[in-house]
């Protein structure tokens, strides 16, 4: 009873580990490496690791729809975008403030600054001798 965590009847598994379904006297990998769990008859994947969305049993990654999307929850809705970008409701925006290094994954502000400048409601401004700057030389 390979994988097997509960068998009926002696001989027949009635419950596997999660990416697994089963499938007789053992149990089977799902049908995509992406998912987490799957149906218990079909082995067609029901959930989906992060990063991927489920559409028709399989995962598809969340980026090959939605560039720059690093989570989402179904083909047009994404989460959180990779950095330097932010969701729009479409996909993912890049962060339009100059200087700016990075960005708030779920609302495009500004959260750091290039070496140089330093972060000031949510904009990036260039640091000069009135200013004092721990992250500037």
């Amino acid at each position: 009873m390979d994988k097997c965590i509960t068998c009926s009847s002696g001989s027949v598994c009635t419950e596997c580990p999660n990416t697994y379904y089963p499938n007789g006297n053992k149990c089977s990998l799902c049908t995509d490496k992406h998912c987490t769990t799957c149906d218990s008859k079909t082995g067609y994947c029901s959930t989906c690791e992060e990063g991927y969305y489920l559409e028709e049993g399989k995962c598809l990654k969340c980026s090959d729809k939605m560039t720059n999307c690093a989570k989402c929850s179904e083909s047009t809705l994404c989460e959180t975008c990779e950095d330097k970008y932010y969701p729009d409701g479409n996909g993912c925006l890049e962060c339009c403030n100059q200087h700016c290094s990075s960005c708030d994954s779920t609302t495009g502000e500004c959260a750091a600054c290039l070496d140089g400048y330093y972060l000031e409601e949510g904009k990036c401004k260039e640091c000069s001798e009135n200013k004092h700057c721990n992250s500037c030389d």
